[in-house]
């Protein structure tokens, strides 16, 4: 939806919403989420590189234990997705 608002700006975002379905409520707390997931992504990537300066050959398992105990609980990242 945010495409197609950026190319067609006489549209806007409510009717945009409604023309596929969505409250204009669910796209905005989608685009707030988002917005939190990118934010702690880049924490983290911040955490990784830091501990990779320190220590180069720490392997993945042992760098995932060490920013699980590092990190606040709501920047929680799963094992699968950490690998």
């Amino acid at each position: 939806m945010k495409r197609l608002h950026d190319n067609q700006p006489e549209i806007s975002i409510p009717d945009c919403c409604s023309l596929f379905g969505y409250s204009k409520q669910a796209y905005y707390k989608r685009e707030k989420q988002l917005q939190s997931e990118l934010l702690c992504e880049e924490i983290i990537l911040k955490m990784v590189n830091s501990l990779r300066q320190d220590q180069p050959v720490l392997g993945g398992r042992k760098l995932y234990h060490i920013l699980k105990t590092k990190i606040h609980p709501d920047l929680d990242i799963g094992r699968d997705k950490f690998f």
